[in-house]
């Protein structure tokens, strides 16, 4: 990951949450290849072409884990939000990380 992609402060400012999710964005977007549509959820993405969405989440070990699919997108981040306060607890801070809405890693690698 390079550091244009993190901004100039690189991930030592940021937490281990921050970490967790921004490591899951990033595998995400190497994974799903085919492209995909940014929603303002962490861990929720839609495929492009495709109706359902697909909600992911990250342990603090760094274990990826498939939740499911879930067809409407305010029902993926319900779903999201409750598995996540299930496993960091209820005063975690929500964050949001801004991606272009074509980054895509697999297309910089060719």
């Amino acid at each position: 990951m390079d550091r244009d992609f993190l901004g100039k402060r690189g991930l030592g400012v940021l937490s281990q949450i921050d970490r967790i999710e921004l490591i899951l964005c990033a595998l995400l977007d190497k994974f799903i290849t085919e492209g995909t549509k940014e929603t303002k959820y962490h861990g929720v993405r839609q495929l492009t072409g495709q109706s359902s969405y697909l909600v992911i989440i990250a342990d603090p070990n760094g274990n990826i884990s498939p939740l499911g699919y879930r067809d409407d997108l305010d029902d993926a981040g319900w779903f999201y939000d409750r598995a996540r306060i299930a496993m960091y607890g209820a005063s975690v801070k929500k964050t949001y990380l801004n991606f272009p809405e074509k980054h895509n890693l697999a297309k910089e690698r060719s």
